[in-house]
Formats: structure tokens, sequence, C-alpha cells
């Protein structure tokens, strides 16, 4: 259970129910089931405004989905978000990404089957999470794959779900009923 209930549409004076028929508009009607946003609406600003961005992020910019998926799988990993993990595992499958990739990721190793600019992706984002800066080899290996914009996509993707993972562990939300904790232990 979360530590926390989800903010319930009604219990919210009229400027904030506009706040959250904007999230529901944009995640559907069971957001507040599930995900950051239904305890984020505790400060209904707040989540507005971190709404805008994740939508911009998962729904809006031009980042491939592939590439959306993979970046959120390492930031999961690093902060041990089962939530994170295991919902973009499901959505990375779908969009390509094999099992097998899926995995090594849980277990924090490279995938064998990436693309070059994919293997680029994971490369970048394992460095900032985990060493908090990157090297020049794989800043420019990056945007030589995506772009300047695309590398300032990236960082700033990055930090969204860091954020997100932050939230979700935070305040204890566990994985959809209808899903199965894919993030396995640390060693």
């Amino acid at each position: 259970m979360p530590r926390i209930p989800a903010v319930r549409r009604e219990e919210l004076d009229a400027a904030d129910q506009v706040v959250y028929d904007e999230i529901a508009a944009s995640r559907g009607a069971e957001f507040s089931k599930q995900g950051p946003f239904g305890v984020l609406l505790h400060s209904p600003v707040f989540a507005q405004r971190a709404a805008h961005l994740g939508s911009y992020v998962r729904y809006e910019g031009p980042m491939p989905a592939r590439h959306r998926h993979l970046l959120a799988m390492i930031v999961a990993r690093e902060l041990d978000c089962q939530y994170e993990f295991t919902a973009h595992a499901v959505l990375a499958r779908k969009n390509g990404i094999s099992a097998e990739a899926t995995a090594a990721l849980g277990r924090g190793d490279v995938p064998a089957d990436l693309a070059a600019d994919e293997a680029a992706l994971v490369a970048f984002v394992r460095q900032l999470v985990v060493e908090h800066r990157v090297d020049d080899a794989t800043f420019a290996a990056l945007e030589g794959h995506v772009g300047r914009r695309g590398v300032t996509d990236v960082v700033g993707a990055t930090g969204y779900f860091a954020f997100a993972g932050h939230v979700l562990n935070a305040f204890d939300m566990e994985v959809r009923e209808e899903q199965s904790p894919e993030l396995p232990p640390r060693p």
C-alpha cells in the first residue's frame, strides 16, 4: 500500500479539480490509482508542473519510444524503483526491445543486442546516473547519434525519470496489479 492515499477528485477545490482533470486527460482516468500523480496531487500546482514536463518527455518530445524506455529502465535500476522498472520493461518490449535486453538492464548489465545509438544512450545514462558525470567520449558518441537537442532531451528525461522514481519510492508505490515485478534485487 502507498504511504499516503491518492487524492480523489472530489477532495479538491474547484481550481485544483481543473488540475486533476488536465492530468486525467493526458494520462487516462485511472492515473490516480497507479503511478506518481495520484499522490503528487496533494500538492496540485507541483503535480501540474511535473505533469507538463512528463507530457513532453513521455508523449510529445522527439525521443524515440525505445530510447525513452531504455533510459527509464536504467534510471529505475539505479534507484531500485520496482514500479518504474516494471512499467517501462513492459512498454520496452511492446516497442521491440527484447526480453533479454530488459532482463540485462534489470541486472545492471549492458544488453548485447542493442543498436549503436541505443548502446550510446545506455552508456551515457548509466554514467550520468551512477558517476554523476559523463566523459567526453561517451558524450560525443551519443551526440553523434542524436545531436545536441537529443543529448539535451536525454539529460532532461533522465532527470524526469529520476524524479518519478524518487516519488514512487518515497511513497512506496507498488507495481500495477496486472504486472509482476521485474526488477531483481541487487546481488
